[in-house]
């Protein structure tokens, strides 16, 4: 009996039983002409989140999404280490649906990116904000200007919001990060 309970707790230290997910998905090199690219995609499980906020699909592509909820404010945040052997100029992008039927200031959302080497910030960047004084966005993708990292380096995608209104949609998807020759 006690053989046995040894070759079980021996199996599940090496044979873990739930795999957890790789945050974010590495996919590519993708080519179209002289142009070469690596995405890095993730899911919403790869998120820390704090307030107000749901995970749920985009009506477009179905993209998974936050979305920020009736009265409250909260955060989604996204954080890779670049890998190597991928290239060095990197971009995130991120898709909007937002519709506010009061078209009031203070239901807003906002992206923003940052990069550190050694933790010391070589790149930060507003993505976008918007306003529900605005207008609505009915899947609009809203990309960072390109940038350099290195591998070790750190990208951290950071998204924040404040609705009001119950009747208000805000959301955004999770981000793709890029990684390309140009």
């Amino acid at each position: 009996m006690k053989y046995g309970l040894i070759v079980l707790l021996v199996a599940a230290a090496f044979f873990p039983t739930t795999a957890s997910a790789t945050c974010p998905s590495q996919a590519g090199a993708f080519a179209s002409g002289p142009f070469y690219w690596y995405t890095f995609d993730f899911d919403t499980t790869c998120a820390s989140t704090s307030g107000n906020v749901y995970s749920t699909n985009m009506w477009c592509y179905s993209s998974p999404a936050y979305q920020w909820y009736s009265t409250g404010s909260g955060s989604v945040d996204y954080s890779m280490t670049v890998p190597s052997g991928v290239y060095s100029n990197f971009s995130v992008s991120v898709f909007v649906e937002f519709s506010d039927p009061h078209s009031y200031s203070g239901n807003a959302i906002s992206a923003s990116v940052v990069c550190r080497h050694n933790n010391s910030v070589t790149h930060s960047e507003t993505i976008f904000i918007h306003q529900g004084n605005q207008g609505s966005l009915s899947c609009v993708r809203f990309d960072s200007s390109s940038f350099t990292a290195s591998a070790g380096d750190t990208i951290e995608v950071s998204m924040g919001g404040q609705n009001y209104n119950w009747d208000t949609t805000m959301q955004i998807s999770t981000p793709t990060i890029y990684s390309s020759n140009f």
